[in-house]
């Protein structure tokens, strides 16, 4: 006999055929809420993984988006930045363009002042120096003629003493 049937016997005779087979039913049907329950714990675990997975999915790609925000923040402040910095230095190098023109109108200005004041002085030198040479001319024309007369006066003089002592 098999173990099954032993065990229906030691039970009370005659009072339990139909129960023997309730209890296989039932055990058999517990077994296959049990596997049930275990597929659907099965499925709830999966759904459950799937579900964090998508949450870490999410934080991760969140994480990555506001990295990639705040980069963008960076570098737009560096763009703009660096817009700000070039239309300073822009305005700079104008300014000093615009500076160096008149530094250079100036210093031409002042060369061809200084050219004229040049060429006037030496005009008036020039001028100087022909009065200077008309008045040494005047000079030694007076002093020619003041030498002639005095020569005439002593030649006359000379003859004068050369009359008398003849």
């Amino acid at each position: 006999m098999t173990k099954e049937e032993t065990e229906t016997k030691r039970r009370r005779p005659g009072a339990g055929k139909g129960k023997g087979k309730e209890t296989k039913k039932r055990k058999r049907t517990e077994e296959e809420e049990d596997e049930e329950d275990k597929d659907e714990d099965d499925k709830y675990d999966t759904k459950k993984a799937e579900r964090e997975w998508r949450e870490w999915v999410t934080r991760q790609l969140m994480k990555m988006d506001k990295e990639a925000e705040k980069e963008r923040r960076k570098t737009k402040i560096t763009r703009q930045w660096m817009r700000e910095t070039k239309a300073r230095a822009t305005e700079e190098m104008r300014t000093l363009k615009a500076e160096m023109m008149t530094m250079r109108e100036e210093m031409r200005r002042m060369k061809t002042e200084t050219r004229r004041q040049a060429e006037e002085a030496e005009e008036d030198e020039d001028e100087e120096e022909e009065k200077k040479e008309t008045e040494k001319m005047v000079d030694l024309e007076a002093e020619e003629a003041g030498s002639e007369e005095e020569t005439e006066g002593e030649a006359e003089e000379k003859e004068d003493v050369e009359m008398a002592e003849a």
